[in-house]
């Protein structure tokens, strides 16, 4: 297969995956919303096209990953950004790469700070008894 031919597959499949993660979003969060009981689409509750949509984005994430990986000299070369003025190079092509390298830092650490924060429980009363008690149905209940 040409580069071309693999460039144009693995962005119409990640375009294909793009679609599937608006539907299943949507169906989650206006037509089977928290709290939406029993109620079914195509025989799937809300948990079911969660599942869909879960697998849909890891699809998505390795199809981007693919195709950063194809186009990543091209990617460098923007970054660096080889532009003349009066035939020298410009600075402005330093404060580029500076300003991409610390946005891609930026959006790296805003997506891994949830892994690093602790867990809350929201619900009401003491805490401790509640994990006692939720422990306790759980052995008694397997």
């Amino acid at each position: 297969m040409k580069k071309h031919e693999l460039n144009f597959a693995i962005d119409a499949f990640a375009a294909v995956a793009f679609i599937l993660l608006i539907s299943t979003g949507i169906i989650m969060f206006w037509v089977l919303p928290p709290g939406s009981g029993h109620m079914e689409i195509w025989g799937m509750s809300r948990h079911g096209w969660g599942d869909i949509h879960f697998w849909v984005s890891v699809a998505f994430i390795a199809l981007i990953g693919t195709h950063l990986f194809l186009h990543w000299s091209w990617i460098i070369s923007k970054m660096k950004g080889r532009e003349k003025v009066n035939g020298e190079e410009a600075v402005s092509s330093k404060r580029r790469f500076r300003l991409l390298l610390a946005a891609f830092v930026l959006v790296v650490l805003l997506a891994v700070a949830p892994f690093f924060s602790g867990v809350t429980d929201t619900r009401e009363g003491d805490s401790q008894t509640r994990g006692k008690e939720h422990t306790e149905h759980v052995i008694q209940n397997p």
